[in-house]
């Protein structure tokens, strides 16, 4: 069953989401956004979507946002992912951003130290992609693939999700 993982000006609801291990987690348009990504140990999978924004009254604030997200997504994992272990931490998003200030500073090192994932953490820059990227999460044969938003070839990224590298990786 594909779950879609959207930002909050567009579903508040859908804004977090946990998926079954045969499930595949979709972040459409992720641009300014900021993908975040849980493999848990028990073959599940966590997704936020976190907005430099929460909604168009808000003031830009991508580092509490970041953390607000993150908080509900550990909080899903504890409770509906039975508090599996998390293997790997996966973030998609434009580093552009961050030169820009606090205000739109997504803070990677405070999730990553949040999470403290067993296999490490993964960086996927989208800076290069003009319009953001769609993420897809165990795609098909178990795999992480990143496109260019609506650009249905060339993947832009593509690997199982078991042999997932550490580091940063510009897209």
């Amino acid at each position: 069953m594909d779950i879609y993982c959207i930002e909050p000006g567009q579903s508040p609801i859908e804004t977090v989401q946990i998926a079954q291990a045969n499930d595949r987690l979709i972040f459409p348009h992720v641009d300014s956004c900021l993908a975040i990504i849980f493999i848990l140990a028990n073959g599940r999978f966590v997704g936020g979507h976190v907005p430099l924004q929460m909604n168009l009254n808000a003031p830009l604030s991508a580092g509490n946002n970041a953390r607000r997200i993150t908080t509900a997504m550990l909080r899903i994992r504890y409770y509906e992912g039975n508090g599996s272990a998390i293997n790997k931490l996966i973030t998609v998003g434009d580093d552009s951003y961050n030169g820009f200030g606090p205000a739109m500073d997504y803070n990677l090192n405070w999730i990553d130290n949040q999470v403290n994932p067993v296999n490490g953490y993964l960086h996927l820059d989208s800076g290069l992609v003009v319009g953001g990227v769609d993420v897809f999460v165990n795609d098909v044969n178990h795999t992480l693939r990143v496109r260019a938003t609506n650009v249905p070839l060339p993947w832009r990224y593509s690997q199982n999700i078991n042999h997932l590298p550490n580091g940063v990786i510009n897209l």
